[in-house]
C-alpha cells in the first residue's frame, strides 16, 4: 500500500494502481479554544502518522527498500513517484523515533570511524563491538575531534548506558581520536584497526624501496608490486621472487610487512598465540 494519509490512499494489486479517497476530518476544540489553544487539528487516523503524507504501509516499504535492497533514496522515490526530499523526510523522523527507544545498556566495546559523505564534510561513526550487537550504529555526529567521542558518551548514558562499562574501542590511529577516548573513555583499551597497521607497514617498505631505488636497479617501477595483496599479483610480478627472497633491503622489508599481516589474521583462532608471535615481530 502506498499513498496520502491526506485525502486518499494508493494501493498496488499486480501491477495496476487503485486510488482509494478518504477524507481525514479537520477539527478545533471548543474546551481548548476557551483556553487560548484554537488551533485546527486533523483527525489521528490508524493508518498514518500526523501529517507524515504517507500511509504507515507506505513508510514501511520505503524503510524496507532502504534497509534491506540498500537501494539509493533517490532510486527508491523513482520506483515509488515520489520525491526523494518527502522520502528523507519521513525516514529522517522514522530514525529519529527508533534511535529515542534505543537501548544501550550492555555495551562494552565499540568501534569508533570516519565517514566522507559528500565533499569536505566528515562525520564519526560510533557502532557497538560487542558479539550481541556487533555492527550496530550507536552514534554519529559531525566532524572527526576529540569532542565527537564526547558527544557519544552523553548519548549513551541517555539511552541507558554507563561508559565506565566500555572496555575495548576499535580504532584508527587518529590523534583526535586516541585524545578522545582517552578523556570520555579511561577504562576503554585502545585496539587499532587491522588495516591501518597493515598501511603503516606498506608506508614502511615503500620508504625503504626509495631509499634504495638509486642503488639497486632492479628495483625500478616495481612500487605497486610491493604494495599488492598476492592474489592480485599479475604473471610478470610473480616471476619476481628472486627480488622478494634476496637480501636487498626492500625484500626483507616485504616479508617482515608478509609476516604482520600473518599474526593479524591468526588472530581469529584462539589456538594461534598471536601476542607471543607480535612481541617476535616487534623484536
Amino acid at each position: 500500500m502506498i499513498g496520502s494519509s491526506g485525502i486518499g490512499s494508493i494501493y498496488i494489486f499486480f501491477q495496476y494502481r487503485a486510488l482509494i479517497h478518504a477524507e481525514v476530518p479537520r477539527v478545533r476544540c471548543a474546551v481548548c479554544a476557551g483556553k487560548g489553544d484554537g488551533e485546527v487539528r486533523q483527525v489521528a487516523v490508524p493508518w498514518a502518522r500526523e501529517r507524515s503524507g504517507f500511509t504507515l504501509l507506505f513508510e514501511a516499504m520505503v524503510v524496507t527498500l532502504a534497509g534491506m535492497s540498500r537501494m539509493p533514496v533517490r532510486q527508491i522515490g523513482v520506483l515509488l513517484g515520489v520525491t526523494d526530499a518527502r522520502l528523507w523526510r519521513s525516514l529522517g523522523v522514522l530514525v529519529d523515533a527508533a534511535y529515542a527507544k534505543a537501548d544501550m545498556r550492555g555495551v562494552n566495546a565499540i568501534g569508533i570511524d570516519e565517514k566522507n559523505i559528500g565533499r569536505n564534510r566528515v562525520v564519526t561513526v560510533v557502532h557497538e563491538g560487542s558479539a550481541a550487537g556487533k555492527g550496530r550504529v550507536l552514534h554519529l555526529s559531525e566532524g572527526c575531534k576529540a569532542q565527537n567521542v564526547g558527544l557519544f558518551v552523553e548519548a549513551l548514558r541517555t539511552h541507558g548506558g554507563d561508559p565506565s562499562t566500555i572496555e575495548r574501542c576499535s580504532m584508527d590511529m587518529a590523534k583526535s581520536y586516541i585524545a578522545g577516548v582517552g578523556e570520555h573513555l579511561p577504562n576503554a583499551l585502545p585496539c587499532f584497526d587491522p588495516f591501518h597497521l597493515i598501511k603503516l607497514a606498506n608506508e614502511a617498505v615503500n620508504t625503504v624501496r626509495r631509499s634504495e631505488v638509486a642503488t639497486e636497479p632492479l628495483l625500478k617501477r616495481t612500487r605497486a608490486h610491493w604494495l599488492k595483496d598476492a592474489k592480485d599479483w599479475t604473471p610478470k610480478e610473480i616471476d619476481l621472487h628472486h627480488l622478494r627472497q634476496s637480501q636487498l633491503k626492500t625484500g626483507r622489508a616485504w616479508r617482515l610487512k608478509e609476516r604482520l599481516r600473518d599474526i593479524v589474521a591468526w588472530r581469529r583462532f584462539p589456538h594461534v598465540p598471536v601476542m607471543t608471535l607480535m612481541d617476535q615481530w616487534i623484536s
